[in-house]
């Protein structure tokens, strides 16, 4: 399809034809997904529709494509009854959605079941992805297809609309743009740049051909799922007379000599050498077929938002994030559309598009139903995603194979797919549109984790809101204190990781009867192993297996659905497992939950549970904290990336911290917004961790480490200096305990987890600098972290954390060290360069306060100083954006460290007006000349008031900020004092207004700016009027030209009381309070 002479220059809608103006919508993308979107909005009539494609001509290419129960059923609402028929999908002959198969004898391990369809058309179909496409064609106007139209800029504004810029040179406008442009979207790219896309390890080997290749070979005719324990191949016909294979496997994505790219083409023998061991059928399906190619999958973060400037939104994997999940892309696409249809006609229906257009207020409804219909049910996918990928990685490390045992073990207790495949939009629909604040409904819905193996598929209600307050936890989810999904038999932790799965009696000593778990028949209690990454170019042989048949239905017995776990419920167990849902539901005297009549018990929830007894008590001495995603937003927004050592956002909930640490997750956000007050959750976190102290694990212990460091920084910048300094030696003193300073406490306690591992990391050296940073505004000589002896290897870089994507070997600080020396460039990441720099902050403690230093000792530790700059890596020496907070702060303590080492041996120290009150005039001999240790600490000021002006809200940087500014701007106040000597008044002036107006606007936030905010005000007021009546007598004698030497100014007494602020440096006596 080919471009008109005049639309070649210029794709501008024009509508004013219309007798009435209709919404102008530009979908980016002609795929599955844009077409779907075009679909959908045109049932509405108020709805003029432009379609983008970057191609120039839609070709029959692609892979096969399943649609699940749910994408057809949307399909068939649309009217794209085309689309769904036999003459161009292929459906099961068996019914069953999936087949799964053993590897090498090719019996029947398991099987999907359809669980609330009840018409052949919507069961499981395969497609030719380009007979999909052409299918969804046939429903599109030719005219408003436009191709070879590659967006090179989207410009989005409140008022003004959409304007498109192609790479041809041409633009177009409209009302509102739809991003469904794949899984590498240039939309989602031009408003969130910095999302990446990382490998998750799984490579697909895919090729679709003419079904009359395999004609001639005994293969079974329903599709199938053959399982190996480091490779699956999968099989099937996919309509029209065409056939696909899909070979799979693991590799580990950081590989750096893995440079496969999507679509490359693969060598056929390299494709049969990898299956050369399996069945016969798959050996020959193999050999038949004609070519493959390669398609590394890839998936990033969720987003933390579809909607941008209230005019452009996302569908399909542009929103996802995933280049497939659960192979359910399509239908995911084909469901976003349909709610993208559902919000507008509710918000805006036909009746009311016969006389105007939506307004911005309405277009903004819109969006945020679509969001609140499809993100949570999206996020929760995505997030099960990134649980494979984290379960994976110990399974790949491992160097031995996975017995018949536990493959077939891991395949039956698989998760059910069912909550993904036959997902109901309009219900979801339904439930966004009766809940009274969107917000809190999609909160309410992201803090529900995924269900797990055979669970069955629910819709929302008040029992399963109870449910998700106070979920069942299996042993090793409680072990590893991260969120349940609470499944039976297994959980999806569970056989990520291929652990076994076993529900006990709680430990908290909840009065409540239990569930019997019988794992008598179980089997091992062994941890399954797995084999080491698969390398595409090197294979090892399998042990041969006694080969079966197969029949096209095979028997019940061998569906292979569970049957080891079997449930119970004795009248009395000590071994059962918790069923109580209703903790936190106040109960009255009998027990009974007040307000809720009759609850049904867990086996209404559950398959196969038929004689549960529960009994409903009331949980006593409990807080059940529900997370406040709002709070949490602001917390992840706002403070996390300047202290990350909490699980990426993306996987906050599924993690399932104690309630004390939500508790302090919840008092950081509370900083940052305007409508709840920090105040009160201050006294319920006091409260918690204090209860809290009473745990005796040291995975328990570890999460309390982790809330005091946080609540320690969060009051130290409320200004609660005491309570602050208090909480943080608290703090290390149980980190020092349960031995988190030791290389192989992550191992031991993150229990196979990379991400926990990693989390428990960071906590350490997290704690490490910020218990040097305390020591210096304390005037300490040492700390405790510094002189414990760690041998804990340093944190990953932060892109791997976000992505939950790690390298195999980890780098300790002598490797860090011996950077310098080595032959070739070492990369490390920015949390490191910040831990090095505090490391060089625990040197200038150790003589920072020593009066009578020598010379060597400073200048060694200057030149320290001044080479870290120097060796940072290729990639960080740019700090123009200082989006990389890491680094951020490691420029600042650097300088921060120069600025404690020379000012109070300077000429500077106490000629400000007034600062006498609040610095020592007591200055330390010096060791170069007064002058020259000034001049070092004014040019350290202006690299912290420098980094100040990067282009960054100054609210995301750690609060630590403050001290650092507010210690720059006492040099620069000091040096305007000597007028002459350091320079003019004017050149000050810029300088020091910067600091005023970040600490007015860090004062919402943070109580210590807003105090220090009136000190420095006054101080500079009195430094900046000219007027030398206010200056120190000593200051006002003195010639521009005295070398200092011997100065020594006038101190003022002041009561402590009055120095709200001075806390933040101790220049006098350890017992007075003096900045």
């Amino acid at each position: 399809m080919r471009d008109t002479p005049d639309e070649r220059k210029t794709s501008s809608l024009d509508t004013s034809a219309d007798e009435s103006p209709k919404l102008q919508v530009a979908v980016v993308g002609g795929g599955i997904a844009g077409l779907t979107v075009a679909i959908s909005l045109l049932q509405h009539p108020g709805v003029n529709v432009q379609i983008y494609e970057r191609t120039k001509a839609f070709r029959e290419i692609g892979a096969s494509i399943s649609l699940g129960p749910n994408g057809l059923r949307t399909l068939e609402k649309l009217g794209v009854e085309n689309a769904i028929d036999g003459s161009v999908c292929s459906r099961q002959i068996s019914d069953y959605p999936m087949i799964y198969r053993h590897w090498r004898t090719g019996e029947v391990i398991a099987r999907d079941l359809h669980k609330t369809v009840k018409t052949k058309t919507h069961f499981t179909a395969r497609f030719h992805r380009a007979h999909l496409h052409q299918a969804l064609l046939e429903h599109v106007p030719r005219e408003i297809v436009h191709m070879g139209k590659k967006t090179v800029s989207i410009v989005a504004g409140r008022e003004e609309g959409v304007t498109l810029t192609f790479e041809d040179h041409t633009t177009a406008k409209a009302d509102i743009c739809i991003g469904a442009d794949g899984i590498h979207s240039n939309v989602r790219k031009t408003f969130v740049p910095d999302h990446t896309l990382r490998r998750t390890g799984w490579t697909a080997m895919r090729s679709v051909f003419d079904a009359s290749l395999v004609k001639d070979i005994n293969f079974p005719e329903d599709a199938s799922h053959w399982i190996g324990p480091d490779r699956s191949f999968f099989h099937s016909n996919i309509g029209k007379g065409m056939f696909t294979v899909v070979g799979g496997l693991h590799t580990d994505p950081n590989d750096p000599e893995d440079t496969v790219e999507w679509n490359d083409e693969y060598s056929l023998d390299t494709f049969r050498e990898l299956y050369k061991d399996w069945h016969p059928a798959v050996r020959s399906l193999i050999e038949a077929t004609p070519y493959t190619r390669l398609y590394p999958n890839m998936a990033g973060r969720a987003l933390d938002t579809w909607t941008f400037s209230q005019r452009v939104t996302l569908a399909g994997d542009a929103a996802h994030t995933h280049g497939g999940a659960f192979a359910a892309g399509g239908s995911l696409a084909i469901d976003d559309a349909y709610a993208l249809f559902l919000a507008l006609n509710h918000v805006w229906p036909a009746a009311m598009a016969k006389s105007r257009k939506p307004t911005v207020e309405q277009l903004a409804e819109v969006f945020r139903l679509y969001e609140a219909t499809r993100k949570p049910h999206i996020d929760k996918i995505l997030s099960a995603v990134h649980l494979q990928v984290i379960g994976h990685k110990p399974k790949m490390e491992n160097g031995n194979v996975e017995t018949d045992e536990m493959l077939e073990e891991r395949v039956r207790n698989r998760p059910d797919p069912s909550w993904i495949s036959e997902h109901d939009v309009e219900s979801a629909f339904q439930n966004a549109i009766g809940a009274k604040d969107l917000v809190t409904f999609m909160a309410s819905n992201k803090t529900k984790s995924a269900p797990g193996p055979r669970a069955a598929s629910r819709t929302l209600s008040p029992v399963d809101e109870i449910d998700k307050l106070a979920p069942l936890a299996c042993t090793e989810c409680r072990r590893k204190h991260v969120k349940c999904d609470t499944s039976i038999p297994n959980c999806m932790r569970c056989i990520s990781s291929g652990t076994q799965c076993q529900y006990l009696p709680s430990r908290r000593g909840l009065k409540r009867r239990a569930v019997h778990v019988d794992q008598s028949s179980s089997g091992t209690d062994s941890v399954p192993t797995f084999p080491a990454p698969i390398d595409l170019r090197n294979h090892s042989p399998r042990a041969p297996t006694p080969l079966t048949t197969w029949e096209a239905r095979p028997s019940e017995e061998a569906t292979g659905l569970p049957t080891a776990n079997r449930i119970s419920s004795p009248s009395s167990s000590r071994d059962g497992a918790i069923a109580s849902a209703t903790s936190h539901v106040p109960a009255s005297a009998d027990g009974t939950v007040q307000g809720i009549p009759s609850l049904p018990s867990r086996q209404d929830q559950v398959p196969g549970l038929t004689s549960m007894s529960v009994e409903w008590q009331k949980e006593r001495s409990h807080l059940s904290v529900e997370d406040d995603e709002a709070l949490v937003n602001l917390y992840y927004a706002n403070f996390h990336a300047a202290h990350p050592i909490l699980v990426p956002r993306s996987l906050y909930t599924l993690q399932a911290y104690p309630d004390y640490l939500k508790l302090v997750v919840h008092f950081v956000g509370s900083q940052f917004s305007s409508t709840v007050s920090s105040d009160t959750l201050f006294g319920l976190v006091t409260d918690q961790v204090s209860k809290a102290e009473a745990e005796d694990t040291p995975g328990t212990k570890f999460h309390l480490v982790q809330a005091k460091l946080l609540f320690s920084i969060a009051i130290h910048a409320r200004n609660e200096i005491p309570e602050s300094t208090a909480v943080l030696a608290q703090a290390v003193s149980l980190a020092l305990e349960i031995g988190m300073h030791k290389k192989s406490f992550p191992i031991v306690h993150g229990t196979r987890s990379a991400l926990e591992e990693e989390s428990m990391r960071r906590t350490w050296w997290e704690l490490y600098v910020t218990d040097g940073f305390m020591a210096a505004l304390q005037r300490k000589p040492s700390f405790h972290c510094h002189t414990a002896d760690s041998d804990v290897l340093l944190p990953c870089d932060e892109s791997s954390y976000m992505e939950g994507l790690f390298t195999n070997e980890r780098q300790s600080l002598a490797q860090f060290d011996a950077r310098i020396y080595s032959d070739e460039e070492i990369i490390f990441s920015s949390f490191s360069y910040r831990i090095g720099a505090v490391r060089l902050l625990a040197r200038v403690l150790a003589i920072a306060w020593t009066h009578d230093l020598d010379e060597d000792h400073v200048k060694i530790i200057d030149s320290a100083l001044a080479a870290w700059p120097h060796h940072l890596d290729k990639a960080k020496t740019d700090m123009c954006n200082g989006e990389d907070e890491m680094l951020f702060q490691g420029h600042m303590f650097i300088q921060f460290c120069i600025m404690y080492l020379h000012f109070p041996r300077s000429d500077l120290v106490a000629t400000i007006p007034g600062a006498g009150k609040v610095i020592r005039q007591q200055q330390l001999l010096p060791v170069y000349g007064r002058n020259m240790h000034g001049v070092k600490a004014l040019v350290a000021s202006k690299q912290i008031i420098n980094l100040a002006t990067l282009q960054v809200p100054v609210q995301k940087h750690t609060p630590f900020f403050i001290c650092g500014i507010v210690f720059a701007v006492l040099v620069q106040l000091s040096a305007c004092c000597l007028a002459g000597a350091y320079g003019t008044q004017d050149q000050f002036h810029d300088r020091i207004s910067l600091i005023i107006g970040i600490l007015k606007t860090l004062s919402p936030s943070w109580a210590l700016a807003k105090v220090t905010l009136r000190k420095v005000k006054r101080m500079a007021s009195e430094t900046l009027s000219g007027d030398d009546s206010h200056k120190p007598a000593a200051v006002q004698l003195m010639s521009p030209n005295d070398s200092r030497i011997d100065f020594v100014a006038h101190m003022y007494d002041l009561p402590t009381d009055d120095l709200p602020w001075i806390d933040l440096f101790h220049w006098g006596d350890n017992n007075e309070r003096t900045l």
